[in-house]
Protein backbone atom coordinates (compact mmCIF):
# COMPACT_ATOMS: atom_id res chain seq x y z
CA UNK A 1 0.00 0.00 0.00
CA UNK A 2 2.65 2.49 1.40
CA UNK A 3 4.60 1.52 -2.22
CA UNK A 4 1.40 3.10 -4.35
CA UNK A 5 1.64 6.38 -2.17
CA UNK A 6 5.06 7.02 -3.05
CA UNK A 7 4.40 5.78 -6.79
CA UNK A 8 1.52 8.79 -7.01
CA UNK A 9 3.92 11.22 -5.54
CA UNK A 10 6.50 10.70 -7.51
CA UNK A 11 4.56 11.01 -10.65
CA UNK A 12 3.16 13.83 -9.75
CA UNK A 13 6.12 15.12 -9.02
CA UNK A 14 7.80 14.35 -12.53
CA UNK A 15 4.63 15.54 -14.35
CA UNK A 16 4.71 18.95 -12.60
CA UNK A 17 8.27 19.44 -13.17
CA UNK A 18 7.44 18.76 -17.40
CA UNK A 19 4.73 21.08 -17.16
CA UNK A 20 7.14 23.84 -15.34
CA UNK A 21 9.49 23.31 -17.79
CA UNK A 22 7.52 23.74 -20.78
CA UNK A 23 5.91 27.28 -19.45
CA UNK A 24 9.79 28.07 -18.81
CA UNK A 25 10.78 27.39 -22.04
CA UNK A 26 8.14 29.48 -23.20
CA UNK A 27 8.88 32.57 -21.16
CA UNK A 28 12.94 31.85 -22.72
CA UNK A 29 11.72 31.53 -25.98
CA UNK A 30 8.98 34.92 -25.61
CA UNK A 31 12.49 37.10 -23.81
CA UNK A 32 14.75 35.58 -26.30
CA UNK A 33 12.25 36.94 -29.10
CA UNK A 34 12.36 40.46 -27.72
CA UNK A 35 15.97 40.61 -27.41
CA UNK A 36 16.33 39.47 -30.77
CA UNK A 37 13.83 42.00 -32.07
CA UNK A 38 15.20 44.66 -30.29
CA UNK A 39 18.81 43.54 -31.71
CA UNK A 40 17.95 43.44 -35.27
CA UNK A 41 16.05 47.20 -35.11
CA UNK A 42 19.50 48.38 -33.85
CA UNK A 43 21.04 47.11 -36.58
CA UNK A 44 18.75 48.23 -39.24
CA UNK A 45 18.48 51.55 -37.48
CA UNK A 46 21.87 51.83 -36.16
CA UNK A 47 24.23 50.28 -38.72
CA UNK A 48 25.63 48.29 -35.68
CA UNK A 49 26.81 44.66 -36.00
CA UNK A 50 25.02 43.14 -33.53
CA UNK A 51 23.09 39.98 -34.92
CA UNK A 52 25.88 37.42 -36.17
CA UNK A 53 26.47 33.59 -36.00
CA UNK A 54 28.74 33.67 -32.53
CA UNK A 55 26.64 36.48 -30.96
CA UNK A 56 23.20 34.16 -31.58
CA UNK A 57 25.48 31.14 -30.24
CA UNK A 58 26.55 32.83 -27.31
CA UNK A 59 23.14 34.39 -26.37
CA UNK A 60 21.03 30.65 -26.94
CA UNK A 61 23.21 29.21 -25.21
CA UNK A 62 22.81 31.46 -22.16
CA UNK A 63 19.41 30.91 -22.57
CA UNK A 64 19.54 27.53 -22.16
CA UNK A 65 21.39 27.91 -19.03
CA UNK A 66 19.33 30.43 -17.42
CA UNK A 67 16.44 28.22 -18.19
CA UNK A 68 17.75 24.97 -16.90
CA UNK A 69 19.18 26.81 -13.48
CA UNK A 70 15.48 28.68 -13.12
CA UNK A 71 13.91 25.08 -13.62
CA UNK A 72 16.52 23.74 -10.93
CA UNK A 73 15.76 26.29 -8.71
CA UNK A 74 12.25 26.64 -8.61
CA UNK A 75 11.86 22.54 -8.42
CA UNK A 76 8.36 21.42 -5.82
CA UNK A 77 10.01 19.67 -2.89
CA UNK A 78 7.30 16.21 -2.02
CA UNK A 79 5.82 18.20 0.81
CA UNK A 80 4.43 20.97 -2.20
CA UNK A 81 3.63 17.70 -4.30
CA UNK A 82 1.73 16.14 -1.15
CA UNK A 83 -0.17 20.02 -0.54
CA UNK A 84 -0.88 20.16 -4.36
CA UNK A 85 -2.03 16.52 -4.59
CA UNK A 86 -4.26 17.46 -1.75
CA UNK A 87 -5.88 20.31 -3.54
CA UNK A 88 -6.19 19.07 -6.65
CA UNK A 89 -8.22 15.85 -5.24
CA UNK A 90 -9.40 17.29 -2.82
CA UNK A 91 -7.95 15.37 -0.27
CA UNK A 92 -8.73 17.17 3.00
CA UNK A 93 -4.31 17.01 3.47
CA UNK A 94 -4.34 13.34 3.35
CA UNK A 95 -1.46 12.82 1.37
CA UNK A 96 0.30 15.76 3.17
CA UNK A 97 -0.62 14.15 6.58
CA UNK A 98 0.10 10.95 5.85
CA UNK A 99 3.64 12.11 4.45
CA UNK A 100 4.02 14.49 7.55
CA UNK A 101 3.62 11.61 10.21
CA UNK A 102 5.04 9.22 8.52
CA UNK A 103 7.46 7.97 10.55
CA UNK A 104 4.88 8.92 13.76
CA UNK A 105 4.07 5.50 15.50
CA UNK A 106 0.62 7.05 16.94
CA UNK A 107 -2.45 4.57 16.38
CA UNK A 108 -4.24 7.61 15.18
CA UNK A 109 -1.15 8.68 12.63
CA UNK A 110 -1.11 4.87 11.41
CA UNK A 111 -4.33 4.79 10.79
CA UNK A 112 -4.71 7.98 8.53
CA UNK A 113 -1.61 6.43 7.15
CA UNK A 114 -3.42 3.99 6.06
CA UNK A 115 -6.43 5.37 4.90
CA UNK A 116 -4.21 7.85 2.87
CA UNK A 117 -2.94 4.90 1.27
CA UNK A 118 -5.94 2.71 0.17
CA UNK A 119 -7.27 6.54 -1.57
CA UNK A 120 -3.84 6.54 -3.44
CA UNK A 121 -4.44 3.06 -5.06
CA UNK A 122 -7.28 4.69 -7.11
CA UNK A 123 -6.06 7.91 -7.90
CA UNK A 124 -5.32 9.28 -11.07
CA UNK A 125 -2.45 11.59 -10.83
CA UNK A 126 -2.80 12.17 -15.07
CA UNK A 127 -6.12 14.50 -14.55
CA UNK A 128 -4.87 16.67 -11.83
CA UNK A 129 -1.13 17.16 -13.18
CA UNK A 130 -1.72 17.27 -17.20
CA UNK A 131 1.44 18.45 -19.05
CA UNK A 132 0.27 20.37 -21.92
CA UNK A 133 1.34 23.67 -23.77
CA UNK A 134 -0.26 27.22 -22.47
CA UNK A 135 -0.96 30.39 -24.59
CA UNK A 136 2.75 31.39 -23.66
CA UNK A 137 3.55 29.80 -26.45
CA UNK A 138 1.24 31.85 -28.58
CA UNK A 139 2.46 34.73 -27.57
CA UNK A 140 6.62 33.80 -27.90
CA UNK A 141 5.49 32.55 -31.77
CA UNK A 142 4.38 35.32 -31.91
CA UNK A 143 7.27 37.33 -30.72
CA UNK A 144 9.60 35.09 -32.93
CA UNK A 145 7.01 36.00 -36.12
CA UNK A 146 7.59 39.26 -35.27
CA UNK A 147 11.64 38.93 -35.55
CA UNK A 148 11.41 36.98 -39.33
CA UNK A 149 9.31 39.96 -40.30
CA UNK A 150 11.55 42.61 -39.35
CA UNK A 151 14.59 40.52 -40.95
CA UNK A 152 12.62 40.19 -43.62
CA UNK A 153 11.17 43.83 -44.18
CA UNK A 154 12.71 46.40 -41.70
CA UNK A 155 14.84 48.99 -44.04
CA UNK A 156 18.25 49.63 -43.33
CA UNK A 157 18.09 53.21 -41.78
CA UNK A 158 21.75 53.39 -40.51
CA UNK A 159 21.03 56.41 -38.51
CA UNK A 160 24.81 57.45 -37.65
CA UNK A 161 26.34 56.17 -40.80
CA UNK A 162 28.24 53.12 -38.88
CA UNK A 163 27.16 50.71 -41.38
CA UNK A 164 28.68 52.72 -44.00
CA UNK A 165 31.91 53.19 -42.84
CA UNK A 166 32.08 49.09 -41.79
CA UNK A 167 30.98 48.17 -45.33
CA UNK A 168 33.54 50.59 -46.56
CA UNK A 169 36.14 49.42 -44.16
CA UNK A 170 35.29 45.52 -45.16
CA UNK A 171 34.81 46.54 -48.95
CA UNK A 172 38.85 48.14 -48.39
CA UNK A 173 40.30 44.96 -46.73
CA UNK A 174 38.64 42.01 -49.16
CA UNK A 175 40.30 44.73 -51.72
CA UNK A 176 43.85 44.78 -50.30
CA UNK A 177 43.19 41.03 -49.63
CA UNK A 178 42.10 40.67 -53.43
CA UNK A 179 45.25 42.61 -54.30
CA UNK A 180 47.69 41.01 -52.62
CA UNK A 181 46.76 37.67 -54.31
CA UNK A 182 46.32 39.14 -57.88
CA UNK A 183 50.59 40.22 -57.01
CA UNK A 184 51.43 36.95 -55.57
CA UNK A 185 49.89 34.86 -58.46
CA UNK A 186 51.95 37.60 -60.96
CA UNK A 187 54.91 36.70 -58.90
CA UNK A 188 54.46 32.87 -58.95
CA UNK A 189 54.19 32.99 -62.62
CA UNK A 190 56.91 35.51 -63.21
CA UNK A 191 59.26 33.20 -60.58
CA UNK A 192 59.39 30.21 -62.75
CA UNK A 193 60.87 32.06 -65.71
CA UNK A 194 63.07 33.35 -62.88
CA UNK A 195 64.30 30.07 -61.38
CA UNK A 196 64.81 28.75 -64.97
CA UNK A 197 67.58 31.54 -65.77
CA UNK A 198 68.95 31.42 -62.25
CA UNK A 199 69.78 35.03 -62.06
CA UNK A 200 70.21 35.27 -57.78
CA UNK A 201 69.24 39.32 -58.43
CA UNK A 202 65.95 38.77 -60.33
CA UNK A 203 64.83 36.42 -57.45
CA UNK A 204 65.84 39.15 -55.38
CA UNK A 205 63.82 41.35 -57.05
CA UNK A 206 61.08 39.40 -57.36
CA UNK A 207 61.07 38.41 -53.25
CA UNK A 208 60.82 42.32 -52.65
CA UNK A 209 56.92 41.65 -53.99
CA UNK A 210 56.22 40.10 -51.43
CA UNK A 211 56.60 42.40 -48.47
CA UNK A 212 53.61 45.05 -48.57
CA UNK A 213 52.73 47.46 -46.05
CA UNK A 214 50.30 46.62 -43.77
CA UNK A 215 48.52 49.98 -43.78
CA UNK A 216 48.97 50.25 -47.69
CA UNK A 217 45.44 50.86 -49.52
CA UNK A 218 44.78 48.29 -52.51
CA UNK A 219 45.69 51.26 -54.98
CA UNK A 220 48.71 51.29 -53.72
CA UNK A 221 50.23 47.97 -53.35
CA UNK A 222 48.73 47.51 -57.28
CA UNK A 223 50.72 50.75 -58.27
CA UNK A 224 54.01 49.65 -56.09
CA UNK A 225 53.77 46.10 -57.73
CA UNK A 226 53.64 47.21 -60.87
CA UNK A 227 56.47 49.65 -60.46
CA UNK A 228 58.75 46.94 -58.96
CA UNK A 229 57.77 44.47 -62.10
CA UNK A 230 58.75 47.23 -63.99
CA UNK A 231 61.89 47.62 -62.22
CA UNK A 232 62.07 43.48 -62.60
CA UNK A 233 61.47 43.94 -66.98
CA UNK A 234 63.96 46.58 -67.10
CA UNK A 235 66.66 44.52 -65.72
CA UNK A 236 65.12 41.56 -68.13
CA UNK A 237 65.73 43.92 -71.09
CA UNK A 238 69.20 44.54 -69.95
CA UNK A 239 70.05 40.80 -70.34
CA UNK A 240 68.12 40.42 -73.49
CA UNK A 241 70.47 42.92 -74.68
CA UNK A 242 73.24 41.44 -72.94
CA UNK A 243 76.35 40.39 -75.34
CA UNK A 244 74.95 36.82 -74.48
CA UNK A 245 71.42 37.19 -75.54
CA UNK A 246 72.59 39.41 -79.06
CA UNK A 247 74.77 36.29 -79.32
CA UNK A 248 72.39 33.52 -79.47
CA UNK A 249 70.47 36.13 -81.29
CA UNK A 250 72.29 36.80 -84.16
CA UNK A 251 73.27 32.89 -84.56
CA UNK A 252 69.79 31.94 -85.01
CA UNK A 253 70.07 34.70 -87.77
CA UNK A 254 72.68 33.13 -89.29
CA UNK A 255 71.26 29.77 -89.59
CA UNK A 256 67.99 30.88 -90.77
CA UNK A 257 70.14 32.04 -94.23
CA UNK A 258 70.93 28.42 -94.31
CA UNK A 259 69.55 26.54 -97.48
CA UNK A 260 68.25 23.04 -96.37
CA UNK A 261 68.20 20.57 -99.05
CA UNK A 262 65.33 18.39 -97.42
CA UNK A 263 66.80 15.37 -99.46
CA UNK A 264 69.80 12.89 -98.08
CA UNK A 265 70.55 11.26 -94.87
CA UNK A 266 70.97 14.51 -92.90
CA UNK A 267 68.01 16.36 -93.87
CA UNK A 268 66.72 16.23 -90.82
CA UNK A 269 70.02 17.42 -88.77
CA UNK A 270 70.32 20.44 -92.04
CA UNK A 271 66.42 21.48 -91.41
CA UNK A 272 66.37 21.38 -87.72
CA UNK A 273 69.61 23.72 -87.74
CA UNK A 274 67.96 26.10 -90.19
CA UNK A 275 65.13 26.99 -87.43
CA UNK A 276 67.62 27.52 -84.80
CA UNK A 277 66.85 23.92 -82.77
CA UNK A 278 70.06 22.96 -81.63
CA UNK A 279 68.16 20.81 -78.91
CA UNK A 280 67.00 18.89 -81.83
CA UNK A 281 69.61 18.58 -83.66
CA UNK A 282 71.83 17.25 -80.90
CA UNK A 283 69.22 14.49 -80.36
CA UNK A 284 69.80 13.36 -84.26
CA UNK A 285 73.85 13.45 -83.95
CA UNK A 286 72.88 10.95 -81.00
CA UNK A 287 71.17 9.60 -83.58
CA UNK A 288 73.17 8.89 -86.06
CA UNK A 289 76.22 8.06 -83.85
CA UNK A 290 74.02 5.03 -82.06
CA UNK A 291 73.24 3.82 -85.58
CA UNK A 292 77.03 4.43 -86.82
CA UNK A 293 77.71 2.41 -83.99
CA UNK A 294 75.06 -0.47 -84.42
CA UNK A 295 76.58 -0.79 -87.87
CA UNK A 296 73.26 -0.18 -89.08
CA UNK A 297 74.46 1.83 -91.94
CA UNK A 298 75.63 0.43 -95.22
CA UNK A 299 79.15 1.77 -96.87
CA UNK A 300 76.92 3.53 -99.24
CA UNK A 301 75.22 5.57 -96.76
CA UNK A 302 78.38 6.41 -94.87
CA UNK A 303 79.51 8.02 -98.12
CA UNK A 304 76.57 9.34 -98.61
CA UNK A 305 75.88 10.93 -95.45
CA UNK A 306 79.88 12.21 -95.39
CA UNK A 307 79.91 14.14 -98.37
CA UNK A 308 76.05 15.92 -97.00
CA UNK A 309 77.94 16.41 -94.31
CA UNK A 310 81.09 18.18 -95.78
CA UNK A 311 78.76 20.35 -97.92
CA UNK A 312 76.68 21.33 -94.40
CA UNK A 313 80.40 22.26 -92.82
CA UNK A 314 81.25 24.49 -96.35
CA UNK A 315 77.65 25.84 -95.25
CA UNK A 316 77.94 26.66 -92.20
CA UNK A 317 82.32 28.27 -92.78
CA UNK A 318 80.77 30.56 -94.96
CA UNK A 319 77.70 31.88 -92.91
CA UNK A 320 80.12 32.70 -90.28
CA UNK A 321 81.06 35.21 -92.41
CA UNK A 322 77.52 36.34 -92.45
CA UNK A 323 77.30 39.81 -91.51
CA UNK A 324 73.67 40.57 -92.83
CA UNK A 325 72.40 41.77 -89.18
CA UNK A 326 75.28 44.22 -88.87
CA UNK A 327 74.84 45.29 -92.14
CA UNK A 328 71.10 46.17 -91.57
CA UNK A 329 72.00 47.82 -88.22
CA UNK A 330 74.53 50.15 -90.29
CA UNK A 331 71.72 50.94 -92.98
CA UNK A 332 69.09 51.67 -90.34
CA UNK A 333 71.40 54.70 -89.12
CA UNK A 334 72.45 55.95 -92.73
CA UNK A 335 75.94 54.38 -92.65
CA UNK A 336 77.50 52.30 -95.38
CA UNK A 337 77.01 48.74 -95.44
CA UNK A 338 80.48 48.24 -95.99
CA UNK A 339 81.71 49.32 -92.52
CA UNK A 340 80.51 46.13 -91.26
CA UNK A 341 83.89 44.34 -92.58
CA UNK A 342 85.88 46.85 -90.14
CA UNK A 343 87.69 45.69 -87.29
CA UNK A 344 86.15 47.31 -83.25
CA UNK A 345 88.73 50.10 -83.62
CA UNK A 346 87.93 50.89 -87.45
CA UNK A 347 84.07 50.83 -86.92
CA UNK A 348 84.24 53.26 -83.65
CA UNK A 349 86.45 55.52 -85.86
CA UNK A 350 84.09 55.57 -88.87
CA UNK A 351 80.93 55.85 -86.73
CA UNK A 352 82.10 58.78 -84.98
CA UNK A 353 83.61 60.41 -88.24
CA UNK A 354 80.11 59.97 -89.42
CA UNK A 355 78.23 61.72 -86.32
CA UNK A 356 75.88 59.08 -84.93
CA UNK A 357 75.36 59.82 -81.41
CA UNK A 358 77.17 57.48 -78.60
CA UNK A 359 74.12 55.41 -77.83
CA UNK A 360 73.89 54.63 -81.55
CA UNK A 361 77.80 53.85 -81.48
CA UNK A 362 77.29 51.96 -78.64
CA UNK A 363 74.39 49.77 -80.12
CA UNK A 364 76.14 49.09 -83.54
CA UNK A 365 79.59 48.05 -81.76
CA UNK A 366 77.19 45.33 -79.10
CA UNK A 367 75.62 44.15 -82.72
CA UNK A 368 79.48 43.77 -83.95
CA UNK A 369 80.54 42.19 -81.32
CA UNK A 370 77.35 39.84 -81.20
CA UNK A 371 77.54 38.89 -85.13
CA UNK A 372 81.79 38.10 -84.33
CA UNK A 373 80.97 35.68 -81.16
CA UNK A 374 78.26 34.30 -83.55
CA UNK A 375 80.15 33.64 -86.47
CA UNK A 376 83.20 32.11 -84.50
CA UNK A 377 80.54 29.57 -83.04
CA UNK A 378 78.65 29.24 -86.47
CA UNK A 379 82.61 28.40 -87.72
CA UNK A 380 83.31 26.19 -84.58
CA UNK A 381 80.27 24.34 -85.01
CA UNK A 382 81.32 24.06 -89.29
CA UNK A 383 84.55 22.33 -87.80
CA UNK A 384 82.99 19.90 -85.87
CA UNK A 385 80.61 19.23 -88.44
CA UNK A 386 83.57 18.37 -91.24
CA UNK A 387 85.51 16.63 -88.19
CA UNK A 388 82.27 14.22 -88.62
CA UNK A 389 82.93 14.12 -92.66
CA UNK A 390 86.26 13.65 -92.69
CA UNK A 391 86.03 10.81 -90.14
CA UNK A 392 82.96 9.32 -91.46
CA UNK A 393 84.96 8.82 -94.76
CA UNK A 394 88.12 7.17 -93.11
CA UNK A 395 88.04 5.98 -89.73
CA UNK A 396 85.06 5.66 -86.81
CA UNK A 397 83.26 9.12 -86.42
CA UNK A 398 81.32 8.12 -83.27
CA UNK A 399 83.55 10.06 -81.26
CA UNK A 400 83.08 13.36 -83.26
CA UNK A 401 79.55 12.66 -83.71
CA UNK A 402 79.49 12.90 -79.62
CA UNK A 403 81.48 16.27 -79.83
CA UNK A 404 79.16 17.24 -82.23
CA UNK A 405 76.57 17.01 -80.06
CA UNK A 406 77.73 18.41 -77.05
CA UNK A 407 78.46 21.33 -79.33
CA UNK A 408 74.87 21.66 -80.19
CA UNK A 409 73.89 21.01 -76.69
CA UNK A 410 75.59 24.14 -75.95
CA UNK A 411 74.13 26.25 -78.33
CA UNK A 412 70.90 25.10 -77.21
CA UNK A 413 71.36 26.04 -74.02
CA UNK A 414 72.27 29.46 -75.11
CA UNK A 415 69.22 29.61 -77.19
CA UNK A 416 66.93 28.45 -74.42
CA UNK A 417 68.14 31.28 -72.38
CA UNK A 418 67.17 33.92 -75.14
CA UNK A 419 63.74 31.89 -74.91
CA UNK A 420 63.22 31.93 -71.62
CA UNK A 421 64.08 35.92 -71.33
CA UNK A 422 61.50 36.62 -74.65
CA UNK A 423 58.90 34.71 -72.71
CA UNK A 424 59.54 36.56 -68.91
CA UNK A 425 59.28 39.43 -70.95
CA UNK A 426 55.78 38.44 -71.62
CA UNK A 427 54.49 37.35 -68.48
CA UNK A 428 56.04 40.46 -66.93
CA UNK A 429 53.92 43.07 -69.82
CA UNK A 430 50.95 40.54 -69.28
CA UNK A 431 50.79 40.54 -65.32
CA UNK A 432 51.53 44.33 -65.41
CA UNK A 433 48.40 44.72 -67.39
CA UNK A 434 46.08 42.04 -65.43
CA UNK A 435 47.61 44.70 -62.34
CA UNK A 436 46.72 47.64 -64.13
CA UNK A 437 43.39 46.69 -64.88
CA UNK A 438 41.93 47.84 -61.40
CA UNK A 439 39.67 50.69 -62.23
CA UNK A 440 40.48 52.64 -59.65
CA UNK A 441 44.30 52.49 -60.20
CA UNK A 442 44.22 52.84 -64.04
CA UNK A 443 42.30 56.68 -62.92
CA UNK A 444 45.11 56.94 -60.70
CA UNK A 445 47.75 56.41 -63.42
CA UNK A 446 46.28 57.81 -66.43
CA UNK A 447 43.29 55.68 -67.71
CA UNK A 448 42.30 58.98 -69.65
CA UNK A 449 43.89 62.04 -69.83
CA UNK A 450 46.28 64.34 -72.51
CA UNK A 451 48.44 62.74 -74.99
CA UNK A 452 51.89 62.57 -73.40
CA UNK A 453 55.42 61.86 -74.99
CA UNK A 454 56.05 58.44 -74.83
CA UNK A 455 59.48 56.63 -73.46
CA UNK A 456 62.32 55.97 -76.66
CA UNK A 457 63.77 53.38 -74.47
CA UNK A 458 62.85 50.65 -71.68
CA UNK A 459 59.32 50.87 -70.20
CA UNK A 460 57.08 53.77 -69.29
CA UNK A 461 54.80 53.53 -66.35
CA UNK A 462 51.73 53.08 -68.51
CA UNK A 463 49.17 50.05 -67.73
CA UNK A 464 48.31 49.18 -71.01
CA UNK A 465 48.52 45.47 -72.13
CA UNK A 466 46.08 43.17 -74.03
CA UNK A 467 42.70 44.33 -75.05
CA UNK A 468 39.82 42.03 -73.55
CA UNK A 469 36.58 41.01 -75.71
CA UNK A 470 33.46 40.51 -74.32
CA UNK A 471 31.29 38.31 -76.42
CA UNK A 472 27.19 37.91 -76.39
CA UNK A 473 26.21 41.61 -76.26
CA UNK A 474 24.12 43.57 -78.69
CA UNK A 475 25.86 45.39 -81.41
CA UNK A 476 22.53 46.62 -83.18
CA UNK A 477 20.42 45.53 -86.31
CA UNK A 478 23.13 43.43 -88.88
CA UNK A 479 24.36 45.19 -91.37
CA UNK A 480 26.01 44.05 -95.07
CA UNK A 481 30.10 44.89 -93.57
CA UNK A 482 31.95 41.90 -95.55
CA UNK A 483 34.74 42.85 -97.85
CA UNK A 484 33.58 42.89 -101.64
CA UNK A 485 35.03 43.81 -104.74
CA UNK A 486 34.32 46.85 -105.62
CA UNK A 487 37.57 47.82 -107.36
CA UNK A 488 37.00 50.44 -109.67
CA UNK A 489 38.25 53.32 -111.67
CA UNK A 490 37.12 56.49 -110.57
CA UNK A 491 36.17 58.78 -112.86
CA UNK A 492 36.45 62.47 -111.27
CA UNK A 493 40.45 61.65 -110.27
CA UNK A 494 39.47 64.78 -107.72
CA UNK A 495 36.56 63.13 -106.14
CA UNK A 496 36.35 60.89 -103.08
CA UNK A 497 38.14 57.60 -102.80
CA UNK A 498 36.28 54.37 -102.95
CA UNK A 499 36.87 52.47 -100.20
CA UNK A 500 35.23 48.78 -99.37
CA UNK A 501 36.45 48.70 -95.48
CA UNK A 502 35.87 52.16 -94.00
CA UNK A 503 32.24 52.51 -94.30
CA UNK A 504 30.11 50.05 -91.94
CA UNK A 505 26.77 50.98 -94.26
CA UNK A 506 26.21 48.44 -97.43
CA UNK A 507 28.71 49.61 -100.12
CA UNK A 508 27.64 50.14 -103.52
CA UNK A 509 29.59 49.60 -106.20
CA UNK A 510 31.19 52.75 -107.95
CA UNK A 511 29.95 55.00 -105.30
CA UNK A 512 32.19 56.69 -102.79
CA UNK A 513 30.84 57.72 -99.11
CA UNK A 514 34.30 59.07 -97.61
CA UNK A 515 37.25 61.15 -98.62
CA UNK A 516 40.84 60.11 -98.69
CA UNK A 517 41.12 63.21 -95.80
CA UNK A 518 38.37 61.60 -93.71
CA UNK A 519 39.90 58.23 -93.94
CA UNK A 520 43.26 59.98 -92.97
CA UNK A 521 41.30 62.29 -90.25
CA UNK A 522 39.40 58.95 -88.88
CA UNK A 523 42.58 56.81 -88.26
CA UNK A 524 44.39 59.80 -86.60
CA UNK A 525 41.34 60.04 -83.91
CA UNK A 526 41.74 56.55 -83.65
CA UNK A 527 45.30 56.61 -82.43
CA UNK A 528 45.08 59.16 -80.37
CA UNK A 529 41.84 57.84 -78.70
CA UNK A 530 44.32 54.64 -78.15
CA UNK A 531 47.11 56.47 -77.24
CA UNK A 532 45.15 58.36 -74.74
CA UNK A 533 43.45 55.38 -73.18
CA UNK A 534 46.70 53.05 -72.64
CA UNK A 535 45.16 51.23 -74.98
CA UNK A 536 48.48 50.89 -76.87
CA UNK A 537 52.04 50.05 -74.64
CA UNK A 538 54.06 53.15 -73.58
CA UNK A 539 56.71 52.42 -74.98
CA UNK A 540 55.53 52.58 -78.71
CA UNK A 541 53.60 55.99 -77.92
CA UNK A 542 56.21 58.08 -79.39
CA UNK A 543 56.31 55.71 -82.38
CA UNK A 544 51.95 55.88 -83.04
CA UNK A 545 52.56 59.32 -82.80
CA UNK A 546 55.15 60.13 -85.42
CA UNK A 547 53.80 57.82 -87.98
CA UNK A 548 50.29 59.07 -87.69
CA UNK A 549 51.88 63.03 -87.87
CA UNK A 550 53.42 62.22 -91.32
CA UNK A 551 50.47 60.42 -92.83
CA UNK A 552 48.74 62.27 -95.31
CA UNK A 553 51.67 64.50 -95.94
CA UNK A 554 53.08 63.51 -98.94
CA UNK A 555 52.03 63.64 -102.71
CA UNK A 556 48.56 61.86 -103.40
CA UNK A 557 48.96 58.80 -105.55
CA UNK A 558 48.58 58.84 -109.33
CA UNK A 559 46.05 56.89 -111.37
CA UNK A 560 42.42 56.03 -110.29
CA UNK A 561 41.50 56.11 -106.92
CA UNK A 562 40.21 52.59 -105.62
Amino acid sequence: MQAHFKKRLAEARLRWDLDRLLRQVADAALVAAAVGLVAVAAERAFGVHVVTGHSVGVFLALVAAATGIRWRLTRPSLMQVALALDERNALRERFSTTLALAKSEDPWAAAAREETYQRAERLDVGRSFRVRPTWRWAYAGGGWAAVVLAVLFMPQLDLFGHKAALDKLNREKQAAAQAKADVAQAVAKVETRAKQLNDPALLAELAKLQSFDAQANPQEIRRQSIKALGDVAKRVEEMRQGDQAQTAQALQEMMRQMHASGLGLSKDLEQALAKGKFDKAAELARQLADKLAKGDMSDKDRAALAKELADLAKQLDKLAEDRKALEEALANYGCDKSMAGLSEKDLRAALEKAGLSQEAIDKILQQAKACRNAGKMCKALGKCVGQCAGSMAFGDPTGDLAMLSDELGNLAALGDKLGVLDAMMSDLEGQMAALGMDPSLMMGMGGKGPWEPGYADGMGPGTGGPGHGYGGNDTGPPTQTGNQKTRVTNQDKSGPIIATWYSKEEQVKGEATRTGGDVVQAAKDAAAEAVNENRIPSRYHESVKSYFDNLGKGDPPKGGND
